[in-house]
């Protein structure tokens, strides 16, 4: 559904379980700092169990992740940052994971080879149509990161794909594209479509926010990452902190839906 992956060359196989070795001068680190530390996006941890698994279990085919938790932030200070990804099968349509090293448990959920039915993509639809025409704030791409800034994050080129979001009450929508040549991949996408909804908090809320649990995910459509330019993502806040997202091409089809999606402020 999301190709190789970027996290791919980095992962060795054993058994039901990978170790993966990502270079501390990735864009994952270097392009994602928090408080001016390097912290593996929340959605790299999702990226790196889909890369994996796809190696360990060539006939699996996830359409769904379940019941993520993301327990603790995996710094990438370290000479060489190491992660151990493990697999548990649950029946012959689960993939219960664990994300950790030595010391501890950083992240754990669930794949799942049978899509999920959500109402996310038809809200995320509507969202689109509304806030197409009808807002009360909008930020341009300096502007955003400007503020994602001054919440405490500083974000590098792989990172800054949104161009422009428009907020309406506890919605937004928002244009991602290339920026500064950088392409697109899962990690990026959906870490960029988790900021889309963080913008719905800009001058409210000052300190960093982190996601600590996601519901469900859906993966609807395959996502050709080398040809697209550009994506369009609307939110739901529906709680403080617990909003849906949808990822939809540009011409409106649902590629990713992500409900109740939890977030906090950050610890660093």
């Amino acid at each position: 559904m999301i190709g190789e992956g970027i996290f791919a060359p980095f992962i060795q196989a054993r058994g039901h379980a990978a170790t993966v070795c990502v270079p501390p001068h990735h864009p994952c680190f270097s392009d994602h700092q928090v408080r001016s530390m390097p912290v593996l996006p929340g959605v790299s941890y999702l990226e790196l169990v889909l890369n994996s698994a796809k190696l360990l279990f060539p006939h699996f085919t996830t359409s769904t992740l379940e019941d993520c938790l993301w327990l603790r932030p995996f710094l990438g200070n370290v000479p060489s940052p190491r992660l151990n990804i493990e697999f548990k099968p649950v029946g012959d349509e689960r993939l219960a994971f664990t994300v950790g090293d030595q010391q501890h448990t950083y992240a754990l959920g669930c794949l799942c080879a049978e899509p999920a039915k959500i109402d996310v993509p038809v809200q995320g639809q509507c969202v689109r149509e509304r806030l197409g025409a009808h807002f009360n704030r909008y930020f341009n791409h300096q502007q955003v990161y400007a503020e994602f800034t001054d919440m405490g994050i500083d974000y590098g080129p792989f990172f800054k794909k949104i161009s422009e979001v428009r907020i309406h009450e506890q919605q937004s929508l928002a244009l991602l594209s290339r920026q500064a040549g950088a392409g697109f991949c899962f990690s990026n996408l959906l870490d960029c479509a988790f900021q889309s909804g963080m913008a719905i908090s800009i001058g409210t809320e000052r300190g960093s926010l982190m996601p600590f649990s996601l519901g469900t995910l859906v993966l609807h459509a395959p996502i050709d990452f080398s040809s697209t330019n550009e994506y369009w993502v609307t939110t739901q806040k529906n709680t403080e902190f617990r909003t849906d997202i949808c990822v939809l091409s540009h011409d409106g089809r649902p590629l990713i839906s992500v409900r109740d999606l939890g977030v906090k402020p950050s610890l660093l």
